[in-house]
């Protein structure tokens, strides 16, 4: 027996053709006593499918949440940098590093057919902070910090000095009270450390020698006096405005005011 010819509008000439657009068919079938019947087929494309998906901005540390949003019955799934995949809808990662930023690519896909939407994850450095100094008094302490360029510091207690090269000392914070220290850099990426008088536990006070020679002094305690080389010639000494109190030195040296703890600052003034 002869088999049946098929004959598509393709120019194909098998029974099933495949692979086919959108578009209008028409197939002609042919028997072996040359009897032929015609017909025809529309075919058109499903619709795309929805797909919005959505990144995130992070300062590290911070967790990173991802969402996709699409038509119930589709198959959902993600993947990023750092070999990162999911099939969650919306998954987050936690304690965001700067390796996890990049493109991060969502896919759903229902009945064969696929859709893709690309997102950004912007992870931004979180500024530092060191303390390198801790001073520990009777009824106080202090601390001095460094921290990130270009980073702006505050604290919530204590007088906070600014001494350049990103270096701030943070003086006389009442032994009950915990301070707060916080440190913002120019992406609002923020770090907060928190302080009390535990501190000075674990950073013991070295022991202090009293040492009021010059050029630079050192006294162990708050004193009422303290005498500087006698300014000769016409110089005098003038103190620094960012003294911590208003201390002073008379025409014979004699300097008057250290009532606390801190770094005091003299300088003498020749005249002419």
């Amino acid at each position: 027996m002869v088999a049946a010819v098929f004959s598509w509008s393709t120019g194909e000439t098998i029974q099933n053709s495949n692979g086919l657009k959108a578009g209008k068919y028409k197939v002609v079938v042919t028997d072996a006593k040359g009897c032929s019947v015609v017909d025809s087929i529309s075919l058109s494309n499903p619709p795309l499918l929805a797909l919005t998906a959505k990144g995130d901005v992070v300062c590290e540390g911070d967790t990173i949440q991802l969402s996709a949003t699409f038509e119930a019955g589709e198959n959902s799934s993600w993947t990023g940098p750092a070999n990162f995949t999911s099939t969650q809808t919306n998954p987050f990662i936690a304690n965001a590093q700067l390796a996890q930023q990049g493109r991060y690519i969502a896919t759903v896909s229902k009945g064969g057919c696929t859709q893709t939407d690309t997102v950004q994850v912007v992870v931004k450095t979180r500024p530092t902070l060191q303390v390198v100094l801790v001073s520990c008094v009777s009824n106080s302490y202090s601390v001095r910090v460094q921290v990130s360029s270009s980073a702006t510091f505050s604290s919530n207690e204590g007088t906070v000095t600014n001494e350049g090269n990103n270096t701030y000392f943070v003086q006389a914070i009442p032994n009950n009270k915990i301070a707060t220290l916080k440190v913002v850099n120019a992406a609002g990426c923020e770090l907060i450390q928190k302080i009390d008088r535990t501190i000075c536990d674990a950073n013991p006070p070295q022991p202090c020698a009293n040492n009021p020679a010059g050029p630079n002094s050192i006294l162990c305690e708050p004193s009422v006096t303290h005498s500087l080389p006698k300014p000769t010639n016409g110089r005098y000494w003038v103190a620094s405005a960012s003294n911590p109190t208003s201390a002073s030195a008379d025409t014979t040296g004699l300097v008057t005011g250290l009532t606390q703890n801190g770094v005091y600052h003299f300088i003498l003034i020749l005249t002419f």
